[in-house]
């Protein structure tokens, strides 16, 4: 009897033994951690919105290719659509998206974002996007001067 109670202690020894170890070993990783990353904050700080001059300057450049192209096209240039013209549209708006906003330009932008969709409708074939784009594209941007500069 005293030899089966002899096992349980060796194996609670041996378990006893492991778990000490264990909890010595995350003491000792707990102590050596540098703590200077757990410092630094979970975010970047966000940046203030651009300036309206600055938004105005950047989204001019960014629309200026597509807007010359787009003074070039007619009502039957829009059936037969370019895939060059199509994949200008499409990056236009890409980078037009990234593009941080005062809340000054907030409506322009979104005119504009809008515009290039109906753009991308338009060369995929909707007649119906075909038939206003032009005019859409010319109202836009008379409603701001500031991209003919």
């Amino acid at each position: 009897m005293k030899n089966k109670h002899d096992h349980w202690l060796n194996q609670l020894t041996v378990l006893g033994v492991f778990f000490a170890v264990v909890l010595i070993g995350l003491i000792y990783g707990l102590l050596n951690m540098d703590l200077t990353g757990l410092q630094q904050p979970l975010s970047a700080p966000v940046q203030p919105a651009p300036t309206v001059e600055q938004y105005q300057a950047d989204a001019e450049e960014i629309l200026s290719p597509f807007l010359v192209q787009a003074s070039k096209m007619t009502a039957a240039d829009l059936a037969s659509a370019d895939p060059v013209l199509i994949d200008l549209v499409q990056k236009t708006q890409e980078r037009l998206l990234r593009l941080r906003v005062p809340k000054e330009e907030k409506e322009a932008h979104l005119s504009f974002v809008l515009l290039l969709d109906q753009w991308r409708r338009a060369l995929s074939g909707s007649s119906a996007d075909q038939g206003s784009v032009l005019d859409n594209t010319h109202a836009v941007v008379s409603q701001n001067a500031w991209l003919s500069q």
